[in-house]
């Protein structure tokens, strides 16, 4: 049975909105504010989220800010309510990762179509990650693939990331064809899962291929910076990484 959490302050419409997810064949769990909202999300990690914008403690916008820096909820599909239907305020849900807007009043179809939409596209993700991690073991390490959230999800090979830079909470892969993919996944998990002898942390925000390495030069106040086969511009290197970049080229 798949969980949904509803967060939302409004006792009836919460009870509306929990009524017809449960007919629907859904475990439902709820929240009265943004912050318990929060909580109970890292608690129970549901298969989706639907949370009002405008609530006590904390609004909408924050509760998906806080769960999108997590590494364990930041891909749950998050569905905002909102009665607001304004451009400005959609594009805000948006680019803080908001997968989808029910506008209120909206219809119990509406709300049930809105969630299977999403956790259908969540499941067909999960089952292309599984052949993909199957594909890749039997492949060098340098060519396996990955698997980055889109519309629709794209499979890219990592021999084709030339680097993959960081921006709150997401990280953009920039590839070798020269576009780049927006994951909302944190440069620290890329650091942990990617191979060790073909990518290399320079900062705090960029981790680059070293199969694209062409030139490393001496830099202000002693940092260093790298250029790139396929990257028009060069990248810094911050002091606290430059070791390790002084020790790779010492090894070649």
């Amino acid at each position: 049975m798949e969980k949904i959490l509803v967060i939302e302050d409004n006792p009836s419409v919460c009870k509306n909105i929990r009524q017809l997810l449960e007919r629907a064949g859904y475990l439902v769990f709820t929240a009265e504010n943004g912050s318990e909202g929060v909580r109970l999300a890292l608690e129970i990690l549901p298969d989706a989220i639907i949370c009002d914008i405008m609530m006590p403690v904390m609004d909408g916008y924050e509760v998906l800010k806080q769960l999108s820096s997590t590494r364990t909820a930041a891909s749950i599909p998050f569905l905002f309510l909102t009665a607001k239907v304004e451009m400005a305020d959609l594009r805000r849900g948006m680019e803080l990762g908001a997968d989808d807007y029910l506008v209120k009043p909206f219809t119990a179809g509406e709300l049930l179509r809105a969630v299977k939409i999403r956790l259908d596209k969540k499941r067909n993700m999960l089952l292309d990650q599984k052949e993909i991690i199957q594909d890749a073991a039997k492949e060098p390490a340098i060519n396996t693939s990955v698997i980055v959230v889109g519309d629709p999800p794209e499979v890219l090979k990592v021999a084709d990331i030339v680097y993959i830079s960081a921006s709150e909470g997401y990280t953009f892969l920039h590839m070798a064809e020269g576009k780049k993919v927006l994951v909302r996944r944190l440069l620290k998990k890329w650091e942990e899962i990617l191979p060790k002898d073909h990518f290399l942390r320079i900062h705090n925000s960029t981790i680059i291929n070293l199969e694209y390495l062409e030139k490393v030069e001496k830099w202000f106040n002693s940092s260093l910076r790298v250029y790139l086969r396929k990257s028009k511009e060069p990248l810094e290197v911050s002091k606290r990484y430059a070791p390790k970049v002084k020790g790779y080229l010492k090894m070649k």
